[in-house]
């Protein structure tokens, strides 16, 4: 389980995903311009255009050989099967504090959002170990979510905090 794994593992293996999700390779800091294919071309110009301590630090991550992140999420799409039969994060969660079900929350965003977003995808097993990645990808996963046509699971969500409030 990915839980178990140090959050520097899982943040590196987040790191080597989004790399591969654009093509970079081990390649790319060794091509010249000449030498690039077209499906290299981006990620040459991106590695290119990084600074030279970037690159660096991101040099390892083009080798390593983490899990990807998708196969160390602690939470499976399985387990959202229960919030289909119309219970939300926060009314299934035994979580007791906001950070628990914030993360849950964006934990699920990203599920629903599906395998098509790799750099998204690549998120998920490092966003409990840290709730600030869990704010920042929160707007993004809100309207990701919206936009395929799945808002009612983030309207039925917030009802379902308001309505906890309330009582």
């Amino acid at each position: 389980s990915a839980h178990f794994l140090p959050p520097q593992d899982r943040a590196g293996g987040a790191i080597q995903d989004v790399l591969r999700a654009f093509n970079f390779s081990e390649l790319i800091p060794t091509l010249s311009e000449d030498r690039v294919s077209p499906r290299q071309q981006s990620a040459f110009k991106i590695w290119r255009a990084m600074d030279v301590n970037i690159r660096e630090i991101l040099k390892p991550f083009l080798t390593s050989k983490y899990l990807p992140s998708s196969k160390l999420a602690s939470l499976s799409p399985a387990s959202f099967a229960k919030e289909a039969l119309g219970k939300t994060v926060f009314e299934l969660s035994q979580a007791k504090t906001y950070r628990d079900w914030a993360i849950k929350f964006v934990q699920k965003l990203i599920h629903l959002c599906g395998r098509g977003s790799k750099v998204v995808q690549a998120c998920l097993a490092t966003v409990e170990d840290d709730l600030a990645t869990a704010h920042f990808l929160l707007p993004q996963l809100v309207l990701k979510v919206v936009h395929i046509g799945k808002a009612d699971t983030i309207k039925s969500e917030i009802q379902a905090v308001i309505s906890a409030l309330q009582t």
